[in-house]
């Protein structure tokens, strides 16, 4: 950033009465530099439920034909895209898949050259094709680094793709808006939550968030979402009901608003 763009920024932000930020990865970067919490509004963004939605024919089952993995963004460090590949090959997958879409960085040129079996690089393509993309995928991993709030995931989710994300992608708060406390109390039966707690892994009704730089986690989630009949279904109508509640522009302007009147209430009192 132009250091006169970032100081109007900053005088920008004392002026203000509240700052939306689109994720808590965000919020936490305020916080974590003296921002004054109570001044922050947390607004997950929204997508275009018309462009992306799910196809009209879905692919066989991921116990059945094998898992279809998709990312959508540049292929760079800071995408997590060392990570990704590394958990894909820690899998063990039998005939799966993982499509990367997006243009490299240099720093990824030599591990991109060889990125093992399985793995399909398709470089840029335009926005009106991702939609069909993403219908022929079971899931959306992101396992960025640093990401405010990544807009593919909202059009994954629409298009009824599960999601796997970072702490650090905006994922969480996506997730976290469908509500989970009962998802939770579920889960408590599952053979599988020891495994996930000792990973860090919150497993949610339409995906499941890891912590940065762990492959491991990631690969644990794709194992359960390849291997348990009825999993991908159950989470892909998750990520249909969440788009459809709370992820289109509609939903974030509402939230929008409701943030507004109670801004012009509290300045009558």
């Amino acid at each position: 950033t132009h250091p006169r763009i970032e100081a109007m920024e900053l005088r920008e932000y004392d002026l203000c009465t509240s700052v939306a930020v689109p994720s808590l990865f965000v919020e936490r970067s305020f916080l974590a530099r003296g921002f004054d919490a109570c001044r922050l509004h947390r607004n997950p963004l929204g997508v275009d439920l018309r462009r992306f939605h799910p196809p009209a024919q879905l692919p066989p089952p991921p116990e059945a034909a094998g898992l279809r993995l998709i990312y959508a963004g540049s292929l760079s460090v800071r995408k997590g895209i060392p990570d990704l590949l590394a958990a894909f090959a820690a899998a063990m997958l039998p005939d799966s898949e993982l499509t990367l879409i997006g243009g490299s960085t240099p720093e990824l040129a030599e591990l991109l050259d060889r990125p093992g079996p399985g793995v399909r690089l398709l470089g840029h393509r335009p926005q009106d094709e991702l939609a069909a993309l993403y219908g022929h995928a079971h899931c959306f991993v992101m396992s960025s680094v640093e990401e405010g709030m990544a807009m593919v995931q909202l059009q994954a989710l629409a298009c009824g793709l599960p999601l796997i994300c970072t702490t650090n992608t905006g994922g969480e708060d996506l997730l976290t808006l469908q509500g989970s406390t009962a998802w939770f109390k579920k889960l408590e039966s599952s053979s599988f939550v020891d495994v996930a707690a000792s990973m860090a892994i919150l497993e949610f009704p339409a995906g499941w968030v890891v912590p940065i730089h762990a492959p491991d986690a990631i690969a644990h989630c794709l194992r359960r979402l390849s291997s348990e009949a009825g999993l991908w279904n159950s989470k892909r109508e998750a990520a249909l009901a969440l788009a459809r509640g709370a992820l289109d522009w509609d939903a974030y302007g509402e939230r929008a608003i409701q943030h507004y009147r109670s801004l012009l209430t509290d300045q009558h009192r």
